[in-house]
């Protein structure tokens, strides 16, 4: 479960820059 929580919050900041980045576009 620990494993898993850091990989989705990796995922997850991802994500969030993906949309940073087509927000700032």
């Amino acid at each position: 479960m620990e494993r898993n929580d850091g990989r989705w919050r990796e995922v997850m900041r991802s994500l969030l820059s993906a949309l940073g980045k087509v927000d700032a576009a």
